[in-house]
């Protein structure tokens, strides 16, 4: 709760900011690609390989994860595609990121304002 009317003020002006800041991330028109990327291991299906042996973690390959009408997808991402696979999908962590420094600055900011009110009371008795 804020201690006087002029700091939280103040402290009001700071987290619109640093709001503003946030909603033009989020309005950015870059493009993204919603999932996340990982690294497993897979078998290639040569017999002669050895990953085809038993215990063998077998060859490591990157997988984008993404929901496609309510069904998990994972799709096996060509090596010459990786660099802008994770450039996209590093642009939706920071938009996810951006989204719950919003969330964040929100409540705080509602929070200043119901210190002010509580300031404001001039009671009645």
């Amino acid at each position: 709760m804020p201690k006087s009317t002029e700091k939280a003020l103040h402290e009001l002006n700071r987290l619109e900011s640093e709001r503003r800041s946030a909603i033009k991330t989020l309005t950015r028109s870059d493009p993204m690609i919603i999932g996340s990327l990982n690294v497993v291991p897979r078998t290639c299906g040569k017999s002669a390989c050895h990953c085809a042996a038993e215990g063998d973690p077998g060859h490591p390959v990157s997988v984008l994860m993404s929901t496609v009408r309510g069904r998990r997808r994972c799709q096996v991402v060509r090596k010459a595609d990786l660099p802008r696979v994770t450039a996209l999908v590093q642009e939706y962590r920071n938009y996810r990121e951006a989204l719950r420094a919003l969330k964040h600055l929100e409540s705080e900011q509602r929070a200043l304002m119901r210190g002010l009110m509580t300031l404001r009371d001039e009671g009645y008795e």
